[in-house]
């Protein structure tokens, strides 16, 4: 991992990223509700793009900076980012969150697999909190399928995003509009590559437009997808897949707050223990099973 002096506290940028993700389900679900269409939202992320191009422009060596380990980092961003906007869309507000938040659990197995991370007590007992808390969110039985596509979704993100950081901590410490250059367009594709594989086309027509999507996707592309996507991607060369889940975890508090505000969307008793085993899981791997560790600096 590259160390840096860094213009703004990487935690503080996860935190402040915190605000807007905990939110992002508002616009994806507005554009979707607008235009009829689950795919509309990806023109946000080529807006994004273009946004990114242009802050860009006043830096050189674009290409040179690009090496392998950023580019595979860039495209498993995109890619979890595309599931998660996808799967918030197919199972509830707490359900996506919740299951996203299983990324430092799956970032202990490829910490292992890539860089030789042992397996202590205290990751042990991280794993078995963060898959309890797996099987509570997703019930015992008599699963929803409808809802199980939308969870897979955000499962699948969560580990894509895990995978990210990892790539991202072990490649060149690059500028951070570079990256979004590539993730933001790479998104949208992904996005519209999906509609083609549920059959429905491209997904995206004039038909569907109309001047309230139009305000909402700018507004997607700029307040939900920029700036946040910004802010968590600048930090990802300070911290490891662990300790972005962990900073990222207020996301799920406003995620619940804003969801049961708005949509009177109920949180159920095994939800509410699924989210205490979840978060648990990123504490334990994070200051060790003992309640004193909290006081102290998180382990390395």
């Amino acid at each position: 991992m590259v160390h840096t002096n860094y213009i703004v506290n990487p935690r503080l940028a996860v935190f402040l990223s915190t605000l807007f993700w905990g939110t992002y389900w508002i616009p994806v679900r507005q554009i979707e509700i607008l235009s009829g269409s689950p795919y509309f939202s990806s023109i946000g992320f080529f807006i994004a793009g273009g946004i990114s191009i242009c802050f860009s422009l006043s830096t050189k060596g674009f290409v040179r900076a690009m090496d392998l380990r950023n580019v595979l980092g860039c495209i498993c961003v995109a890619a979890a980012i595309s599931l998660y906007t996808q799967g918030i869309l197919y199972t509830s507000i707490a359900n996506a969150v919740l299951l996203f938040y299983l990324s430092p659990v799956w970032g202990i197995f490829i910490g292992r697999f890539f860089a030789q991370i042992k397996f202590t007590v205290d990751r042990v007992s991280a794993i078995v909190f963060g898959l309890t808390g797996l099987v509570l969110v997703l019930g015992f039985g008599n699963l929803d399928m409808d809802g199980m596509t939308g969870n897979v979704m955000c499962i699948l993100s969560g580990f894509l995003f895990a995978i990210a950081v990892t790539f991202f901590n072990s490649g060149r410490a690059i500028g951070t509009w570079y990256k979004l250059v590539f993730i933001g367009p790479t998104c949208g594709a992904f996005i519209l590559l999906s509609s083609f594989g549920s059959g429905e086309g491209v997904g995206i027509t004039l038909d569907n437009f109309s001047w309230s999507s139009g305000l909402w996707i700018i507004l997607f592309s700029t307040v939900w997808v920029t700036l946040p996507l910004w802010l968590i991607i600048y930090a990802v060369h300070a911290l490891d897949a662990v300790k972005m889940g962990l900073g990222m975890m207020f996301e799920i508090v406003v995620s619940l707050v804003s969801a049961a505000i708005l949509t009177q969307e109920q949180i159920t008793l095994r939800q509410i223990l699924g989210t205490i085993l979840i978060i648990g899981a990123s504490l334990v791997d994070v200051f060790g099973l003992r309640f004193w560790n909290f006081n102290k600096h998180p382990k390395n």
